[in-house]
């Protein structure tokens, strides 16, 4: 049986059509991953106009690093997939979820050891008296600013620490305006 001519040439263009979608989807992913990314290194969300990122309530003396850049694993959990007729940027990062919505964690035993193993390496355990209570020495009169936050945060009465929202990942006009831009380029590419 004898195929039609029009049939076979709408087959290529149809396949040609669907491995070019395939390609912009991916190329549309990508897009929005490094848009995330660039926002992610400013510390804020990007829609319309910048809005910067709740700052911190202390700052470590002489640390200049940027909002949730400590190790950079967040930033590098910022990844993209495509799947069929979607572009999904997501983070696998435990804690990713928290820093997204904001919300509270409790304060565990592990986590004050934690506040005292970093207090005592700032020099906040030089001097303390048999009850716990700082002495008079010379060496705590001169505890630096690292140290007594770390001791507070040891010592603090409270049993959730409040983590702030700073979300990640967001509706933004401007990332519709690139992805947009993006698309129509795509299409006039595929007219010629």
């Amino acid at each position: 049986m004898q195929q039609n001519r029009n049939y076979i040439t709408f087959e290529r263009i149809k396949q040609n059509f669907r491995n070019r979608n395939h390609v912009a989807m991916r190329n549309i992913a990508f897009l929005a991953a490094q848009f995330f990314r660039e926002n992610f290194k400013r510390g804020g969300v990007q829609n319309g106009t910048f809005t910067p990122w709740k700052q911190r309530k202390f700052e470590f003396p002489g640390k200049r690093r940027q909002l949730l850049y400590k190790g950079g694993e967040l930033f590098r959990g910022i990844q993209h997939m495509t799947a069929r007729n979607k572009a999904i940027v997501f983070n696998n990062v435990n804690y990713a979820l928290i820093h997204q919505q904001g919300g509270e964690i409790p304060v565990t035993p592990a986590m004050r050891r934690f506040f005292w193993a970093m207090a005592y390496k700032a020099g906040a355990g030089k001097s303390l008296k048999k009850d716990g209570t700082p002495g008079n020495s010379q060496k705590n009169k001169s505890l630096d600013a690292a140290g007594e936050i770390w001791r507070n945060l040891a010592l603090t009465k409270k049993q959730t620490l409040t983590v702030p929202s700073r979300p990640i990942f967001y509706h933004s006009v401007d990332l519709e305006r690139k992805i947009e831009r993006y698309i129509n380029t795509h299409i006039q590419s595929l007219q010629r």
